[in-house]
């Protein structure tokens, strides 16, 4: 979580569950940016990395 619970700490806990506002994010680029809104502008004490993937759900795998 380079930098993320930093940034989420209400992500900090075991088997959490991601938050709404990402569940409900469209794309994998959409769910960065819900992650990290509020960082830009904001000095932080330490980076942030975030990597998405999405995988297309395929009922017959």
């Amino acid at each position: 979580s380079d930098g993320l619970l930093d940034l989420r700490p209400d992500m900090a806990v075991k088997d959490v569950l991601l938050p709404a506002d990402v569940r409900r994010s469209a794309t994998a680029q959409e769910l960065v940016d819900n992650l990290t809104q509020g960082v830009r502008g904001h000095e932080m004490s330490d980076d942030v990395t975030v990597l998405a993937l999405r995988r297309k759900w395929n009922p017959t795998a």
